[in-house]
This record gives structure tokens, C-alpha cells and sequence, in this order.
């Protein structure tokens, strides 16, 4: 029922364009720092090509980290005692040289 209500009364339109969202990412705490998780999202940018990429995360921290990879906060939904931020990124088509 958690996830019902953090979409209730949401009027908010959604988008026409390819949409996805991100789950789960994570890298090691002793592989941190060494480009990995830079990796895996460009690797993701990569495989989507274009379209929006919406993720949510509880740890406020890493709303800075993904913003550095062009994420915008678009909401924090309160989720009993939690705070989840709600990010989103428009990934548009590598342009060829």
C-alpha cells in the first residue's frame, strides 16, 4: 500500500516520449571512487539512446552525485519516516562525428 500512496492525487501529466526507470544500482563500497558507477550509467545512457529516466532514491547524499550525470530533482515524497527523492533525466541521441 506504501507505493499507492506515493502516487496518489499525482495529476501531474506524464511524458509522450520512451520512459524508463532505473531500480537498482549500486557499486562496492571498496570499488567506489574508481569510475564504475560512471560506467554503468553511461553504459545505461547508452543502451536507452533517448527518452526520459526517472530513479528514486532514499539517501539524500546521492541527489548530488546524480545530478553531476544531469539528473534534476523533480520531487521528495514523504514515505512515512523516510524522504525519497524522486529524480529524472532527459537522455537525448549521441550525436555522430
Amino acid at each position: 500500500m506504501a507505493i499507492k500512496s506515493l502516487h496518489e492525487g499525482d495529476s501531474r501529466p506524464r511524458t509522450k516520449h520512451s520512459h524508463h526507470y532505473l531500480t537498482i544500482i549500486g557499486v562496492r563500497k571498496e570499488a567506489q571512487g574508481a569510475g564504475r558507477g560512471r560506467n554503468l550509467l553511461e553504459h545505461i545512457f547508452g543502451t536507452i539512446g533517448s527518452g526520459e529516466l526517472s530513479l528514486d532514491t532514499e539517501k539524500k547524499e546521492n541527489v548530488t552525485l546524480y545530478k553531476k550525470f544531469g539528473f534534476v530533482l523533480t520531487d521528495v515524497v514523504k514515505c512515512g519516516p523516510i524522504n525519497v527523492y524522486c529524480m529524472r533525466k532527459t537522455i537525448r541521441p549521441r550525436q555522430k562525428n
